[in-house]
């Protein structure tokens, strides 16, 4: 399966393990590629059975993306970003298929989200590098990262479908 993001110089999200050569306009193009592994794998069927959950108990698009972005802001305080977006992209696709919405605005939403990271010290290498010369504590992210968290997902939610409308 092969979803092409953007217009012809887009990035490019191949599910799978396939090869491929692009050609746009008669010539060869190198364009950014995401490989969709992990929860997606077709062995596990996780993926489908996460976004079987989210979709039932959420309605709505904009609902959607609040649901996707938000667990993927929970889980990037306590992971790397990339590995929170690694972990998540895949799940894009089924809830958007789900959803019958475009997984545009989803993918984004993850994306952006993954990088929403203000809770704790552990979420990023720069939180964690200021925490002992700043004699920062545990609670004291806690208290100056919620409102960037919610400010962050609100952003999320109302700018992304914008952009990448449903």
């Amino acid at each position: 399966m092969l979803i092409q993001l953007g217009g012809d110089d887009g990035a490019v999200i191949i599910d799978g393990n396939e090869d491929m050569q692009i050609a746009v306009a008669g010539r060869s193009c190198r364009l950014p590629i995401i490989r969709l592994r992990g929860l997606d794998s077709a062995e596990s069927g996780a993926a489908a059975l996460v976004a079987n959950a989210v979709v039932s108990n959420v309605s709505g698009p904009t609902m959607l993306l609040f649901v996707s972005c938000a667990l993927t802001m929970l889980l990037t305080n306590f992971m790397s970003n990339t590995a929170t977006a690694a972990l998540m992209a895949p799940l894009a696709l089924p809830i958007a298929v789900g959803g019958g919405i475009s997984p545009l605005p989803l993918m984004m939403g993850i994306c952006m989200s993954a990088s929403a990271c203000f809770l704790t010290p552990i979420a990023t290498p720069p939180n964690t590098i200021v925490l002992t010369p700043g004699r920062y504590t545990f609670l004291d992210y806690l208290k100056a990262g919620w409102p960037l968290q919610l400010i962050s997902l609100v952003l999320c939610v109302f700018v992304i479908p914008m952009i990448w409308p449903f």
